[in-house]
């Protein structure tokens, strides 16, 4: 999709300007079939990402559970992620 056109390092210094504190990815691709095979599970089983910061959330069975749009704000996550923890474990 080719939505970001810098390499791993440039994407690096670029967030660094914004003091980022935290780790970042490297530079991957999430849909088609050069996609990390942990897009290529989630997006068989709850569609392609909408567009960027798309978030998916998986149970700690690690069964795909829902897909968030963009605009989703982290936040409103709190509720599903709830009943996930105290969902019964599932057995492997």
């Amino acid at each position: 999709m080719d939505q970001e056109p810098g390499t791993h390092e440039e994407i690096q210094a670029f967030a660094a300007t914004f003091g980022t504190s935290f780790p970042l990815f490297a530079k991957a691709d999430v849909v088609g079939s050069t996609a990390q095979p942990v897009f290529q599970y989630l997006t068989a089983h709850l569609g392609d990402p909408k567009w960027n910061f798309t978030k998916y959330l998986v149970g700690r069975d690690g069964h795909p559970f829902k897909r968030y749009g963009p605009k989703t704000p982290p936040l409103s996550l709190e509720d599903d992620i709830e009943s996930l923890l105290v969902a019964p474990r599932a057995k492997l």
